[in-house]
């Protein structure tokens, strides 16, 4: 069985259906911030020059690293329909996957009839419990 990461509770995002976790990892470097906000001046030259220090200030606060800021920039510069973008167009962006449970995990091989399919899940441990999510993801 692979090596569990320790990760905290901040990056967990609970829904009805279970719990999920950010797919991004890393720090958010100022380079890649001030790379990210020239391409967004780019996409959106009519924004007030106040926006990209908040929009800076807020991916610092919500913990965002390199990738999920350049995942964001893009989706918004493909996504937005309106003349200028807002904050939270950029901030809600993520990309989540999946945890699962112990017990869940078990009913998962009792439902592949036995098979192994812990090796296609990476572990975490997550305030002293353990957790699984898809490799893939």
């Amino acid at each position: 069985m692979s090596k569990s990461k320790t990760l905290s509770t901040k990056s967990l995002v609970k829904r009805d259906d279970g719990l999920y976790i950010s797919v991004y990892k890393g720090d958010l470097t100022n380079q890649c911030i001030a790379k990210s906000l020239v391409k967004v001046k780019i996409a959106f030259p009519d924004l007030d020059q106040e926006f990209y220090g908040l929009l800076a200030d807020r991916v610092k606060e919500l913990g965002f690293c390199d990738a999920r800021l350049e995942a964001s920039i893009n989706n918004v510069i493909d996504e937005c329909i309106y003349p200028k973008p807002t904050i939270a167009q950029f901030t809600k962006y993520n990309k989540l996957g999946r945890l699962f449970t112990y017990d869940e995990m078990t009913k998962k091989v009792h439902e592949a009839n036995g098979m192994n399919i812990f090796k296609y899940y990476n572990k975490h441990k997550i305030d002293g419990v353990v957790y699984w999510v898809k490799k893939e993801i």
